[in-house]
Formats: C-alpha cells, sequence, structure tokens
C-alpha cells in the first residue's frame, strides 16, 4: 500500500503550498536596519558585545583623546565650563522641609529642625579654611564644581566620605578620586561580581571599591600606582562612604560613560580645520611675494657654443651673478613692514596649489558642525558660541528652556548620587554630635534617614533676556494660581524662608526711618504694565 503524503489545506479546502520566508518579505529583510543589500547599511557590522564589555574595552583608548580635548580644544572647555556653570554656578542650596508627620513631630518643632539642620550644612560647606575638602583646597561649592567638570570630561564623579578632626563646626569631610584610580587590581582576574575596580552583588549592586593608592600615570608614585585599597561603599552601620556619580547610557553599566564620547570625532576634525583654516590665512598674510632670479639666455647660449671651455664659463658666469645678486640684496634690500619675502635661486620658480577649502564659507561651515555637536551635547549651539545674535526673544526662550530642562535634569542625577548622601552624612554627624538638636521624642535619624533629609535643593538661577516680561508673567501666574511664591523663588535659585525673612526685615527697616517699602505701595501691577506694540517690535 503506498504512503499516504500529509497536506496543508485553508479552511476552503484548497492546498496551500510551500512559502519562503524571504518571499513572504518581499524578498528582503522586515526591517532595513537588518538588510545586507542596501549600499548604505552594506559593510556596516558593528560588533556585538555587552554594554559594559564595549565600555571596559574601549576606555584606555577613550579617555586620553577626550581628556586632552577638554584641556586644548576650545569649544570643548567652553562647553564643559558652561556646563558646570549651569549645573552648579555659584552653589546649590538647600531648603530643609523635615517630614513632620513621619518623624512624630510638631510643624514648629519641624520649622525649628529645619533651620538647625540649614544652618550646619552652610557652616560645613562654607568652612573658611575649607575643612570639608579633605585636601582643604576647596569648599563646598567648589568641590561640587570640581566633581561635576570630572564627571562631564570622564563619565562617573568619584569620591569618598572621611573623618578628620581638625577644628571647625563639622568634621566630615570629601575626598575627590580621580576615576583613573578606579581599576581591577594587579592579578584580579575580572568576573561577573568582580570587575572594573567594582565588587558587585548577586543583583549588581556595588558592594566595594579597589582604588589605586596614586594616578596610574603619575610619575612621581611608581610603587603606589599598583597598589591597591579597597574601600566598601557602607560602614557596617549603614552610612555611605564611597559617593559615585555616573549616568547609564544601558542597563548592566556599572561605569560612567562620557558624555563627550559620541562628539569626539567630530571636535578633532572641527579643531584640525580651524588649525588648518588658520595656517592658512596666516601664509596668505606673511608670504607677499617670492623674488626670481633669471639668467639671460643669449648670453648662456654664446658660452655653450664654446665646446672645450663654454661649461666652465656658464659656472663662472652663473657664480658671479650670485655674487652680484646677494651683494645687491645686502646692500638694498627689499623690506615689506609685517610679511616676509622668499628669495628664489637662478631658474627656481614656486607654484602654490589652490585646494577647494570652504575658506568662503568658512562661518556657515563651522557653525554647522557646531550645530552637529551642540545637539550631541545636549544644548543649543547659541548657548554653545554665546552668540544670540540671531535669535528674537521667542527663539532665545525657546531654546534657553529647552537647554535649561536639560541642565535641570542633569543637576537633579547629580544631586541624587553624589550631593545628598554628602549632606546626609553630615546631618548624621551633627544629630550625632548634638550640633544639631532633635526632640527627644522624635523618631531616630538611623530609622528614618530620609525623613529628616527631606527637603528642596536650589541650583542656580535661569537667567533672563527681557526682566520685564518674565516678571509679568510671573504676576499673571500668581495671580491664577499656577504657579507659588516658593516655585518662583526657586527658579531664580532663591530660598522661600529666606527671602520672607529678608523681606521682613526690610519692610521693618523702611518703617523704622520713616519710608514705605515698595512691597506695600500697591504699585506692582503698574511698573510691569508694557505696551502691546512694543511686544511685537522684539518678537
Amino acid at each position: 500500500m503506498a504512503a499516504t503524503k500529509a497536506k496543508l489545506i485553508d479552511v476552503f479546502g484548497n492546498e496551500i503550498g510551500p512559502v519562503r520566508p524571504a518571499a513572504r518579505m518581499g524578498g528582503g529583510r522586515a526591517f532595513e536596519a537588518a538588510s545586507n543589500k542596501n549600499q548604505s547599511l552594506t559593510g556596516w557590522r558593528p560588533p556585538r558585545t555587552s554594554p559594559q564589555d564595549a565600555l571596559s574595552a574601549d576606555r584606555p583608548d577613550m579617555m586620553p583623546r577626550i581628556q586632552d580635548l577638554a584641556r586644548n580644544n576650545p569649544w570643548a572647555a567652553s562647553a564643559i565650563t558652561k556646563k558646570v556653570d549651569g549645573i552648579v554656578g555659584t552653589g546649590i542650596n538647600f531648603s530643609s522641609k523635615p517630614d513632620a508627620l513621619a518623624l512624630g513631630l510638631t510643624e514648629e518643632e519641624a520649622v525649628d529642625l529645619a533651620s538647625a539642620i540649614e544652618d550646619f550644612w552652610r557652616a560645613h560647606v562654607n568652612d573658611v579654611e575649607h575643612r570639608c575638602d579633605a585636601t582643604m583646597r576647596l569648599d563646598g561649592v567648589g568641590l561640587m564644581a570640581l566633581a561635576v567638570r570630572h564627571w562631564l570630561q570622564s563619565g562617573e564623579a568619584l569620591a569618598t566620605i572621611c573623618w578628620r578632626e581638625r577644628g571647625g563646626q563639622s568634621h566630615t569631610a570629601i575626598k575627590l578620586i580621580h576615576s583613573d584610580r578606579l581599576r581591577q587590581p594587579m592579578g584580579k582576574m575580572p568576573t561577573p561580581y568582580f570587575r572594573d575596580g567594582l565588587e558587585l552583588g548577586k543583583d549588581g549592586e556595588a558592594l566595594a571599591y579597589n582604588f589605586s593608592e596614586a594616578h596610574p600615570d603619575d610619575r612621581t608614585a611608581y610603587s603606589k600606582r599598583y597598589a591597591s585599597k579597597r574601600i566598601q561603599k557602607f560602614n557596617q552601620d549603614g552610612s555611605r562612604r564611597v559617593l559615585h556619580h555616573f549616568l547609564g547610557g544601558d542597563v548592566g553599566e556599572i561605569r560612567g560613560r562620557p558624555p563627550m564620547a559620541p562628539i569626539t570625532k567630530k571636535l578633532r576634525q572641527l579643531g584640525k580645520f580651524d588649525e588648518v583654516e588658520l595656517d592658512a590665512a596666516i601664509l596668505n598674510a606673511v608670504l607677499a611675494a617670492f623674488v626670481t632670479s633669471d639668467s639671460p639666455d643669449n648670453i648662456l647660449g654664446e658660452l655653450l657654443e664654446d665646446e672645450d671651455h663654454g661649461k666652465a664659463k656658464v659656472e663662472q658666469l652663473l657664480d658671479a651673478m650670485e655674487v652680484n645678486r646677494s651683494l645687491q640684496r645686502t646692500q638694498n634690500p627689499i623690506e615689506i613692514p609685517g610679511v616676509r619675502l622668499g628669495q628664489l635661486a637662478i631658474g627656481e620658480s614656486i607654484n602654490f596649489t589652490n585646494p577647494a577649502r570652504p575658506s568662503g564659507n568658512y562661518e556657515s561651515f563651522e557653525l554647522a558642525a557646531l550645530r552637529n555637536i551642540a545637539s550631541a551635547f545636549g544644548v543649543s549651539v547659541e548657548w554653545l558660541t554665546g552668540d544670540y545674535s540671531k535669535l528674537s526673544y521667542s527663539g532665545f526662550r525657546g531654546s534657553m528652556l529647552n537647554v535649561w530642562r536639560g541642565i535641570t535634569s542633569e543637576r537633579s542625577g547629580f544631586i541624587s548620587s553624589f550631593v545628598a548622601p554628602w549632606f546626609c552624612a553630615v546631618v548624621e554627624e551633627g544629630i550625632a554630635t548634638g550640633k544639631i538638636f532633635v526632640p527627644r521624642h522624635a523618631v531616630s535619624f538611623w530609622k528614618n534617614k530620609s525623613a529628616y533629609c527631606k527637603g528642596r535643593w536650589l541650583g542656580p538661577g535661569r537667567g533672563s533676556a527681557d526682566p520685564l516680561k518674565d516678571a509679568k508673567a510671573a504676576e499673571i501666574g500668581l495671580g491664577t494660581g499656577l504657579v507659588t511664591m516658593e516655585d518662583e523663588l526657586a527658579a531664580v535659585g532663591k530660598d522661600y524662608e529666606d527671602q520672607m525673612k529678608r523681606l521682613e526685615q526690610e519692610i521693618k527697616d523702611h518703617e523704622r526711618i520713616g519710608l514705605i517699602h515698595p512691597r506695600l505701595q500697591g504699585k506692582q501691577s503698574e511698573l510691569l504694565e508694557t505696551n502691546p506694540d512694543e511686544d511685537k517690535d522684539n518678537e
């Protein structure tokens, strides 16, 4: 009996023939990004690697290039400095608001506790001897700025929290550590739970850090470059010992990815382009002319007719002409102030090539490159160059709002992973030493640190292109209830409680000498009135 062959049929009983995947997808890939036939994608085969493997393998070659750009490239140095100014500026202040309900405090007790916390923190970061810095070189603002600068260059900011008894209100100190010092100890092979100097837990959390005792390239500390020191992230009591800030670029990364990595090539190319254009301009300005010397063809022809002594006579003639030429140039030099004149030998000439360079459109060409760099760096090209001449008020405000949104986000991340744990350690010291008074019935600090450290961090203000328009917008927002006075003050980097205290004191000072404070004159709305036609002219 012949074997029966199985067939596939559809709902109507018709046989279904074989269908190849390629035919079903039109002879190609469902996603063009996976195509191997597209000319734009042929040959583009990036290595397949895990995020941390890619960072670990390329970091040794990538970091020296980025650090060199930060030192020598003006656009890179400017971008880093402006970002530091936007994130830290003149300081990141704290407005304390302890959770009264969680701590079992009354509102009055919570206000007194907040005042004590703020005073102790200010005394720590503003110490005139800079005791908050383990090296006693920087105050709190300087430490924050340097940490942000190092993060922008290397992709991470590292520090240890130390205890240094050397006077002052606070003995807590911060010691910044270069990211190159976080490395695998000598003889320790990397494993899934111990790599790049980090000891990890079962969930990938950092448990301990291994730092070399000196920078790996410090020539004055050869013996310490290979010695390693292990520091646990937390003490046995749960207090923080190591601060580590970085923004992971992908899931699984345990070290920081430098923000300048995507634009390193562009910055290098733009720097070389600027140098070449400048060299060409200098060459055109300095080399004004070449003086050439031609030999008399008729005399040379007559001398060469002598077959026996013609060659010798020609050499004597040329030597005599060279001597007379040198004597003439010495006695009667040709000089043009500020330029060079090149003198060629007899029979020599010089020809300049004329390569097709975009020097005629140099500004627009450079602007296009800078726009690419600014976009990758998360800013606008106007913010990067400092040139706002081509923007209207609306354009400027829209551009700055986008930039400020990114800076605010970066500041929030830096505060969360670096400044807040540092602040928590200082508050812990103040409470433990009794310098911050806490009512006896309050919940213990070590049981609810977050409730004690609750508050609002205030960075530098956003700035304004037209203070009158911004003040009018603030007045409308306050009048309609869209914002509060605390929100408006925070936007310009001011603390609400401090501002109210200052305002109260100013009003009392005015009353004491018989003056009326502007806040009580009721003329705010009149001062903020503007001409609609004037607004249209400013757009």
